[in-house]
Order: C-alpha cells, then structure tokens, then sequence
C-alpha cells in the first residue's frame, strides 16, 4: 500500500504542484507586478505605461531595474508649511 502511495505523489501531485507554482509566478510577474510598476511609476512622474510595458516584457531582471533608477516620490507635506498655532488661528 506505500509504494502505492509513493508512484501516486510522484506520478500526479508533483507534477500538479509545479505546474500551480508556474501559474502563480506567471500570474504575478505577468499581471500584478507591471499593474504596482505603473501605479508607482505615475506616483513618482515617470513614463507609467513603458515602465509597465517593460516590466512585462523583461520580468524579474526589468523589476530590479526598474526599481533602482525610480526616483524618490514626491510628498505633499513638503508644500505646506503652516505650523499648528497658525492653523488654529485660521479655523476660529
């Protein structure tokens, strides 16, 4: 009866658990990884779409890239400069 179950998990489960694993990659690297790039790429006034586009087309070693020439983003807090003494004094 083991020996049975041995042929059954190298025959079947194996292979199904390779193939699952090379949907999960594909899925993530093919669809969710170039989605976060473009999101991130407009954040930071980049060209989103080629980034996107590039990412798509080089996978992994295009994020690596991508994610050492990005630069630093951009926050709104830097533009405001209103202490909180002022800003009470302009709510009353």
């Amino acid at each position: 009866m083991i020996p049975l179950l041995l042929v059954w998990s190298d025959l079947v489960i194996a292979p199904i658990t390779a193939v699952l694993l090379i949907v999960a990659y594909e899925v993530i690297m093919d669809i969710l990884v170039p989605i976060w790039v473009y999101k991130d790429a407009k954040k930071r006034d980049m060209e989103a779409f080629w980034w996107m586009v590039f990412v798509f087309l080089f996978d992994f070693l295009g994020l690596i890239i991508y994610l050492l020439v990005r630069p630093g983003i951009k926050t709104q807090s830097q533009s405001i400069n209103i202490t909180g003494n002022e800003w009470l004094e302009q709510s009353s």
